[in-house]
């Protein structure tokens, strides 16, 4: 999948083994289970993801993404993002960072880069522009970083019909639509996904080292361990036990034995 200038959705999307550590990975079927799915979002409901810098995190998500605080202790914090809840927790180990997308109108990418500009750096392509557009999927999108590393990505999906007017603001942050998930076997985690969540492959066929699954509403995006991040962002990625909850049309659970990750899907 490439976009107009030739840049591959596979290309942005790659991941290096350098430094992945082992983690045992807690149970969190029945906190996540309870949330329950009552928010009109057809996307992911809640991400739990790790972080050493929790305050610098608070302050970001607070006062330049303007996301309310849900929940707030000593060790986590939960932000709500349009119709996703994004719970950081505090680790002393390691220096986690993550890739995850929101969904915004489709007519507001143009928009959004003027508002995100001064709140965090667009992470720029290889030819020092800022906007990726993928054909496969008929969206545009800019990446930038949060305090943590942490890649965050603003995406307009032209497929689906939530064009708004207005300026761009933080309502307009819709949900969270993707999340990364950095494994040793690409496409047998994409048949474990069709399998026990029934999430099809998205826009091509899985890869040896990529595979996005899901729809336009929620996708996991599964990279192979042992390759580099691009877009200039200076790091590498690992692997950081990631939990996940979404919305689908049946329930089921994907928990790769080999990695800390859980990703539960619900109906409502």
């Amino acid at each position: 999948m490439s976009d107009s200038n030739g840049q591959t959705r596979r290309g942005f999307i790659q991941t290096t083994a350098a430094g992945a550590l082992a983690f045992g990975l807690a149970p969190l079927s029945r906190a996540l289970a309870n949330e329950g799915s009552k928010d009109a979002s057809r996307g992911i409901l809640h991400l739990r993801l790790h972080t050493r810098k929790l305050a610098l995190l608070r302050a970001f998500y607070v006062e330049k993404l303007e996301c309310p605080i849900l929940e707030e202790s000593k060790e986590s914090i939960t932000f709500g993002a349009g119709g996703t809840k994004i719970t950081f927790t505090s680790v002393d180990a390691g220096d986690p960072y993550y890739h995850f997308a929101f969904n915004i109108p489709e007519n507001k990418l143009a928009l959004s880069k003027d508002w995100i500009r001064p709140r965090s750096a667009i992470l720029k392509r290889p030819d020092g522009s800022e906007e990726y557009f993928f054909p496969s999927w008929n969206a545009n999108s800019i990446y930038f970083n949060d305090p943590a590393g942490n890649i965050l990505e603003f995406i307009a999906r032209h497929n689906l019909k939530n064009a708004d007017s207005g300026p761009f603001s933080a309502k307009d942050i819709l949900y969270a639509s993707e999340i990364a998930l950095v494994v040793d076997d690409v496409v047998a985690t994409a048949s474990a996904s069709k399998a026990e969540l029934g999430l099809s492959p998205f826009g091509g066929a899985p890869s040896a080292d990529f595979s996005a699954v899901g729809d336009d509403h929620r996708l996991l995006i599964i990279v192979k361990k042992g390759r580099a991040w691009n877009s200039g962002h200076g790091r590498v990625a690992e692997v950081y036990p990631t939990n996940a909850l979404l919305f689908g049309e049946r329930k089921g659970r994907l928990a790769p034995p080999t990695h800390p990750y859980e990703v539960l899907q619900q109906t409502r």
